[in-house]
């Protein structure tokens, strides 16, 4: 895969933030791994990769479906406030909404019996090049809504399309947003619990965002194209939860909520009691959730705080509900009073605004950049809608004055954490007990990812594996997390980044769109950018080559 790197190049300054820049540099890659989101200062690319593939007769049957779907290569857009952190959202259709998939592998059945009675070699290659082109459809096909989230210097949290168009603004804090991390439900402390979030994190504090209440919001922007014109105007901000830290505890660098903490034995045998069945209902409502933060003094520490129950999104919904009602009474009156003529002509201009609404990234030509300066359509300025913080404790901490965690990066499955420092260090640790598991030393600078390979993959017996890059060593490296053992190792003699690609969300008793994503798109794993070149190719390539 290429990235578009000439046209990416130059709003992004890439050439400053090579030679030691102090504006940092965020990126991003969708979990279809098909896109890269790159932000540095005002200027945010939205990249598609390319791939170098020609494929005459399957593109003629797509031809009219991709000029739909198909990105623009390279998007950019430029913004009030520095733009300090990305990270994208993409959540699951069900599986009874994939009819557009099952028409595109019935089409691809058909090319499979067009090509009959034509040789073995011509079958393979059209199977293989149809098997492309369907990955980079059905990626769009399986997705419900997949949009940017992206934090800037002012502590405001914003909303894109795909393709970069800046939906809603709101300010969640007075400070810069120094991380945003999407955990699916996959990831976490353990397998049974269906929450998914989103976390952002500044220096002070941690909002949690519940995945439930951001499709609400993504959901009401696509409303209003189907006659609620009132709720246009009345959109509410986008619902969270907000954690400050003890004013003991450093600054935060990054930070993650972890799910709920199974009870412990004392509460399991109060709850089976009789004594306290009384109880149990105000009792379901008091589970700790886990947060861990990395930071400075101490350089690791874990938090519990009291899960409640959310009743935003309810209320989101009643509250459309009632909109919606009161929008069709109006609309009844207006046509009663004003007559057929002039209610169309007000209809016809209620529409034209909120036509803007919901944009479709796909249907755009594919120019090669597209620059301008993109105002929100919602915005919160105000800090009147700011919540209470939630009260937080701290549980356990790893205090080392001289020791600073530079980052957090979640396994896509299960609980573990890995973390690199500025000593050189990079610390594996378990999310649940924060129990140090491995200990690797000489990774200055490391950048760290994961890899899950998909069950069709060779390596799949050996599960979850751990990817460091060593850029003084220019070493790349490939382990298994708990026993410690090196898989591959490869020499990476040019400026890179290492990009995890994680799991999109929706996942939880949607096993059968899961294996569709794993066989059609990708797994969770680890992307390599050339700063240099803008190759991009993949570290699970690593464990086939050896």
């Amino acid at each position: 895969m290429q990235l578009p790197l000439e046209a990416a190049s130059q709003p992004l300054q890439l050439h400053e933030w090579l030679q030691g820049s102090p504006i940092p540099l965020a990126v991003a890659a969708h979990p279809s791994g098909s896109f890269l989101a790159l932000a540095r200062g005002y200027a945010l690319v939205i990249a598609q990769l390319l791939r170098d593939q020609h494929v005459p007769s399957v593109q003629q049957q797509l031809n009219s479906y991709n000029q739909q779907q198909t990105a623009p290569t390279c998007q950019v857009h430029y913004y009030e406030q520095q733009v300090t952190a990305v990270a994208w959202f993409a959540h699951l259709k069900s599986a009874s909404d994939l009819t557009e998939l099952d028409q595109l592998a019935q089409g691809g059945q058909r090319q499979r019996q067009q090509h009959g009675a034509a040789s073995i070699q011509q079958q393979q290659q059209a199977l293989q090049e149809l098997h492309s082109h369907q990955q980079q459809a059905s990626s769009q096909l399986l997705l419900e809504t997949d949009v940017l989230l992206s934090g800037t210097v002012d502590g405001h949290l914003q909303i894109h399309t795909a393709s970069g168009q800046l939906l809603l603004r709101q300010r969640l804090m007075s400070s810069a947003v120094l991380d945003i991390i999407v955990r699916p439900y996959c990831s976490g402390l353990r397998s049974s619990d269906a929450s998914e979030e989103v976390c952002i994190t500044f220096s002070n504090a941690l909002i949690r965002i519940n995945t439930l209440d951001l499709r609400s919001l993504i959901r009401m922007l696509q409303y209003t194209q189907h006659g609620n014109y009132s709720a246009a105007a009345t959109v509410p901000p986008l619902a969270h939860l907000r954690y400050e830290f003890p004013a003991a505890v450093g600054p935060r660098v990054c930070g993650l909520s972890f799910g709920t903490v199974s009870n412990d034995l004392y509460s399991l045998l109060s709850s089976g009691s009789s004594s306290s069945a009384a109880r149990e209902p105000k009792q379901q409502g008091r589970q700790k959730i886990a947060i861990v933060t990395v930071g400075k003094s101490p350089c690791l520490a874990a938090f519990e705080a009291e899960e409640r129950p959310n009743k935003s999104t309810l209320a989101a919904l009643v509250g459309m509900a009632s909109s919606l009602a009161v929008g069709v009474a109006g609309a009844a009156s207006k046509a009663a009073g004003l007559g057929p003529s002039l209610m169309y002509h007000g209809v016809k201009s209620l529409m034209k605004p909120l036509s803007t609404w919901y944009h479709n990234p796909y249907s755009s030509n594919n120019s090669t950049a597209s620059f301008a300066t993109s105002q929100p359509i919602v915005s919160y300025d105000d800090a009147q809608h700011l919540p209470k913080p939630e009260p937080l404790s701290l549980t356990k901490q790893l205090r080392d004055d001289d020791r600073i965690l530079e980052g957090l990066v979640p396994a896509p499955v299960g609980a573990l954490l890995v973390a690199p420092d500025n000593l050189g260090r990079v610390l594996l640790f378990e999310g649940g007990s924060i129990t140090a598991v491995r200990l690797w030393k000489g990774y200055r600078d490391a950048q760290c990812g994961w890899i899950m390979p998909p069950p069709s993959h060779p390596a799949r017996p050996l599960g979850l594996m751990l990817v460091l890059l060593a850029p003084r060593r220019q070493t790349l490296e490939v382990w298994l997390p708990r026993s410690g053992q090196r898989l591959a190792s490869k020499v990476v003699d040019y400026p890179c980044l290492l990009l995890p690609v994680g799991l999109p969300c929706g996942g939880f008793g949607n096993d059968t769109v899961m294996d569709i994503w794993f066989e059609s798109c990708t797994c969770a794993t680890t992307l390599v950018v050339n700063l240099t070149s803008g190759e991009v190719w993949n570290v699970m390539d690593c464990l086939v080559s050896g």
